[in-house]
């Protein structure tokens, strides 16, 4: 009998996959839909900040590494997806977002120029440092 329980046991181990990571709210009903069970829970306000958090790494890593212009698009709106979510987690909207970032690009500009900065020093040294160059 121990051995029959072993066995099963070992087969139920290779189909169970655990992820324990945050998911879009369609993804339980979906893999319910394929004929499979899965386990979730609703995560409290700080759990659920640290796995945005989480998410936004993983999907920044998905877009650093997309290798056409769909699955570099599908990835941004990933992206968006979860800055949406962070701003609404603090009770501001993605308009909010957006309006905040029109400010910042009208004083400080955007990242259309493309600027690479190297270093900063004073003019004097800097006047010093050509010369040398």
């Amino acid at each position: 009998m121990n051995v029959v329980f072993q066995v099963i046991y070992h087969n139920m181990q290779r189909r169970i996959k655990i992820f324990n990571k945050l998911v879009r709210d369609n993804i339980p009903d979906i893999i319910h839909n394929n004929g499979e069970k899965c386990i979730t829970r609703v995560l409290e306000n700080n759990e659920y900040r640290c796995e945005l958090y989480k998410k936004l790494t993983e999907e920044v890593n998905e877009v650093k590494n997309a290798d056409n212009p769909t699955d570099l698009l599908e990835e941004l709106a990933d992206v968006l997806e979860i800055l949406k979510s962070i701003a609404e987690l603090e009770e501001k909207s993605l308009d909010d977002v957006i309006e905040v970032a029109n400010a910042k690009r009208l004083k400080r500009g955007g990242f259309k120029n493309r600027i690479f900065w190297k270093k900063q020093c004073r003019y004097a040294l800097f006047f010093f440092e050509k010369i040398l160059d």
